[in-house]
């Protein structure tokens, strides 16, 4: 018989471990932001999505108006939205959490999509081809929507002008070149706009001289005028015309004159260009000084003076009284003695006058008296 018998072994035992995973008691969230959200249609807009409680290997479903779009990406793009589109993001957890709820769907960003203004610009000049001088109106006119009209005018490429639908060109050169751009604007959603070219074409004006260019004769005597013009002259005129014994010709002579006059050449070339140029018939008289003068302040004869016309380089012009007294003195030849001294009027009476000078033939000294009347 055999008889069992105990050893010294442990009679314990151990089963393999099993891992316990405690899951935490969590929801999925998740919440998107976008780059903007009032927008001019054709702009790409940027999605941003931002998420918690979605585990290790969550997977995200962009939608637009519940429609899927980009798939398991944070971030999403695109320049195609339209206005009232709604944009969210759906996240997917892929495992079910303590909460039993694996999913989570974002906030919703609503677009506000507006429609892309594209104006037309052009602009129009009441002429280009002008005339050397000439000043032109150019007129801007607007095409289309444009809900904030903010005119950029351009002369040669260089900013000009006022922010104006019309400009004004003064004296523009030849070839010059003018624009006019329609600012645009991104918060009403408008393009800008550049119109046509305008091109100016300026022709130059015809020239006139005279030679000699001031004429002097004596009182009663005819001046030769002598025009010379430059360019394809179609007509002329010089005025007055009464007083030229042929006005139909640019080398007229004057009739007899008896005073100063100013005679006017007006030019026309084959281009419609016109130019004018005077010229002086100065004339003269000789030195005949007046014999008594009244200074009464009735406006005839009130002063004493060397005559309008006379041909002298004045130097002095004296009045002495009969006791040989300087009471006046001048070298403007246009001025005269008006028989006072200091404010005191003299009574009637003679007086002596020197003249001295430059004249035609030299230097001259004239004498002589005067008679006051009152």
């Amino acid at each position: 018989m055999t008889v069992p018998m105990c050893t010294n072994a442990s009679t314990k035992d151990y089963s393999d471990p099993i891992f316990v995973t405690i899951l935490p008691n969590i929801t999925p969230a998740i919440t998107i932001t976008a780059s903007a959200s009032d927008i001019c249609k054709g702009t790409t807009v940027s999605f941003k999505a931002t998420d918690t409680g979605s585990g290790n290997n969550p997977v995200y479903q962009w939608k637009i108006n519940g429609n899927n779009a980009v798939s398991n990406n944070l971030t999403f793009s695109s320049a195609s939205l339209q206005n009232g589109d709604v944009v969210t993001c759906f996240v997917d957890a892929g495992a079910v959490t303590c909460s039993g709820i694996s999913t989570a769907l974002s906030n919703p960003v609503t677009m506000k999509v507006s429609d892309v203004l594209q104006p037309a610009i052009s602009i129009a000049a009441s002429e280009t081809n002008i005339c050397s001088g000439t000043s032109v109106t150019v007129t801007a006119t607007i095409a289309g929507n444009a809900v904030k009209k903010i005119y950029l005018w351009h002369l040669n490429g260089i900013k000009t002008g006022t922010n104006s639908a019309v400009y004004t060109l003064v004296s523009p050169a030849n070839g010059d070149k003018l624009t006019c751009e329609l600012e645009g604007d991104n918060t009403v959603c408008q393009l800008p706009a550049v119109s046509n070219t305008v091109v100016f074409t300026v022709r130059q004006l015809p020239t006139i001289t005279f030679q000699p260019a001031a004429v002097s004769i004596n009182v009663g005597g005819q001046a030769s005028l002598n025009a010379i013009t430059t360019g394809n002259i179609a007509s002329f005129l010089f005025t007055p015309a009464n007083k030229l014994v042929n006005a139909a010709t640019l080398t007229p002579l004057t009739i007899a004159l008896a005073d100063n006059t100013n005679f006017t050449l007006l030019v026309t070339d084959i281009n419609g260009c016109k130019a004018s140029r005077d010229i002086m018939v100065s004339v003269w008289r000789e030195l005949l000084m007046p014999k008594s003068f009244t200074p009464n302040g009735d406006g005839i004869n009130d002063v004493f003076r060397i005559p309008p016309g006379v041909r002298l380089k004045l130097k002095e012009f004296c009045i002495y009284d009969r006791w040989s007294k300087k009471i006046f003195t001048t070298s403007d030849i246009s001025k005269g003695w008006d028989g006072k001294l200091n404010g005191m009027e003299y009574g009637p009476t003679t007086f002596i006058y020197i003249i001295t000078g430059t004249g035609d033939k030299g230097d001259i000294v004239v004498k002589g008296t005067v008679v006051l009347l009152r």
